[in-house]
């Protein structure tokens, strides 16, 4: 009996094999979070971009329907026309809110100058993004609910 427990406890055959199990899951888990939490970084990134893009023309050219319609797809496509593929999977001119602020900016009694350069009123546009992302199987083992992105970006109307 004392011979048999000495032979199991010096034979390490398989040994590789059960490290292995214990470190694989472990191992894909991590690379799977890594990979997941780099998308949500370029989500977030494209549509910040997405944002500035869209709301940069806007800021150039005068508030029609049909400018905030080439907003919208520059937001969605990266081009005005509204061709090719979505920056992101799933975005839709739909998810691109557009709004318009007046500001007031007068003349300051003190400095004899302007808070801000520019008229008075200035004019804001805004454009907002709100996305809700596709869920991912590693984030669905764990019973996690989809990600919902918002990208905001204003710019002062230069043009009209």
């Amino acid at each position: 009996m004392k011979a048999a427990r000495l032979h199991f406890v010096k034979n390490d055959s398989g040994a590789a094999l059960a490290e292995s199990a214990i470190a694989l899951p472990l191992i894909v888990v991590i690379f799977g979070t890594i990979f997941a939490f780099g998308s949500t970084l370029r989500n977030t990134q494209v549509l910040e971009t997405a944002a500035r893009d869209a709301a940069r023309y806007l800021a150039h050219t005068a508030a029609t329907s049909a400018n905030e319609t080439s907003a919208r797809n520059i937001a969605v496509y990266a081009n005005a026309a509204g061709t090719g593929t979505a920056r992101v999977r799933g975005l839709t001119t739909g998810n691109v809110a557009i709004s318009y602020a007046t500001v007031s900016n007068p003349i300051s009694s003190g400095t004899g100058e302007r808070t801000y350069r520019g008229q008075d009123p200035l004019r804001l546009v805004s454009v907002n993004i709100s996305w809700t992302a596709p869920s991912s199987a590693l984030w669905n083992v764990f019973g996690s609910t989809p990600i919902t992105y918002h990208a905001v970006n204003q710019q002062r109307v230069i043009g009209d």
